[in-house]
């Protein structure tokens, strides 16, 4: 669902709710407002008000299946399984064609899998492989192909990506090539580390950008090679992407991208050993996100631009960045890994095991979160003396680059 809102998305949603307050609700207000509620943060604070919103959007425009997907996986996310299963049901008995059927089954696919029932998950997933077998129309396959088939196991996406791609391109359909090797590049990069993989990827979805000659496609193409570029050590190229990027995404107005182009910019000159750009570059990534008040590279922007600065010897700075993070991950509340390991290189070894175990508790319990939860709490009577902070103004200081070493999942 949506993991951030676009700041005129999120101006968008502000406007309405004044809207609403003096005029009522209508569809339109409704609907957008069902739609994007679930990127909202904190949800602490917006969660019973898109769960009313999609409610009534299920009242007054049943017939519209994202609704019913989206519905039951804030329900979901709210604790709320039983109800959510119901919504997903009746969602599934009143759609009328084989595209908003696929979108219900695969929620239901993911909340099989969210509660570890492989078993059921497997089975649906049979199931709705036969109907879309039987069917034989390529868009169903491939809307299966895309949802049900994107969750299945890291080790089966090579077999869904070219099949995709076999639909796409038998059909002339360049956007759907476009969006699948966006989507393969991120599995190659994230899931197995295989930036030479994604770099493949990502310049066949350049190279189709540029045929296209649409600037939104290219500003994200872009920085997605500059990106896998700068993982494989090609920092020349990389930087030579993303300046590309910027220069496309500037008279957008694409903020979201615009800032992922500094992002990684700011890392390949980090990479390159060339702090002062990097930091310029952070910079301008800061800038660009403080009006993404909903999105985590809010949060990311303040605490790369910490490391950079610290690392450059910048100590005041960066502790600035450290602190604008821990407040943006409380107004968030999520992230909480990423306060508690910067709590945990200073050296406040209480204020960390509290973050840690503030993310395990709020339904987030990862590997690395745990895991320095049971770190920190072994050792919360001393730190070991590279994590906390140097007295002095040194560059490359060993508490921005230091290696924690007490697990080894860590």
């Amino acid at each position: 669902m949506a993991a951030w809102l676009r700041d005129h998305e999120v101006a968008a949603v502000t406007a309405l709710l004044q809207l609403e307050e003096r005029r009522g609700p209508s569809d339109c207000s409704t609907a957008y407002l069902a739609s994007m509620g679930d990127g909202l943060m904190p949800t602490s604070a917006w969660t019973s008000r898109v769960l009313e919103y999609q409610e009534r959007a299920l009242r007054r425009l049943p017939e519209l299946v994202e609704f019913w997907a989206r519905h039951a996986y804030m329900l979901g996310r709210a604790g709320r399984g039983s109800e959510a299963w119901a919504v997903l049901d009746e969602g599934a008995r009143r759609s009328v064609s084989a595209l908003g059927a696929i979108a219900l089954y695969a929620e239901q696919h993911r909340q099989h899998l969210r509660r570890g029932d492989t078993a059921q998950a497997n089975a649906l997933r049979g199931a709705v492989s036969a109907a879309v077998a039987r069917d034989g129309r390529p868009g169903v396959r491939w809307t299966y192909l895309r949802t049900i088939g994107r969750q299945g196991a890291i080790d089966e996406q090579d077999a869904v990506h070219w099949e995709t791609v076999q639909l796409a391109r038998a059909a002339g359909a360049w956007p759907v090539e476009f969006e699948a090797q966006m989507s393969y590049g991120q599995l190659l990069l994230d899931a197995r580390g295989d930036p030479l993989g994604a770099l493949r990827a990502w310049d066949r979805a350049a190279a189709i950008a540029d045929s296209v000659r649409l600037p939104a496609l290219r500003l994200e193409a872009y920085v997605r090679r500059g990106r896998a570029r700068a993982k494989f050590g090609r920092l020349a190229d990389a930087e030579r992407d993303l300046r590309h990027a910027i220069a496309i995404g500037t008279p957008l107005g694409q903020t979201w991208w615009l800032a992922e182009a500094y992002h990684n910019l700011a890392h390949a000159y980090e990479g390159a050993s060339r702090l002062t750009r990097a930091s310029h570059a952070a910079d301008s990534f800061i800038a660009l996100t403080r009006s993404l008040r909903h999105a985590d590279i809010r949060m990311m922007s303040l605490r790369d631009a910490g490391l950079i600065r610290w690392k450059a010897g910048w100590h005041a700075s960066a502790d600035a960045a450290f602190a604008e993070m821990v407040r943006v991950v409380d107004e968030h509340e999520r992230n909480h890994y990423w306060a508690g390991e910067y709590f945990e290189r200073a050296g406040d070894l209480e204020r960390a095991l509290r973050y840690f175990r503030t993310g395990i508790a709020g339904g987030t319990p990862s590997v690395p979160s745990t895991s320095r939860a049971w770190c920190v709490s072994t050792r919360r009577w001393g730190a070991p003396t590279a994590l906390r902070r140097p007295r002095g103004r040194t560059t490359g200081s060993s508490w921005a680059s230091s290696t924690f070493l007490c697990c080894p999942v860590c």
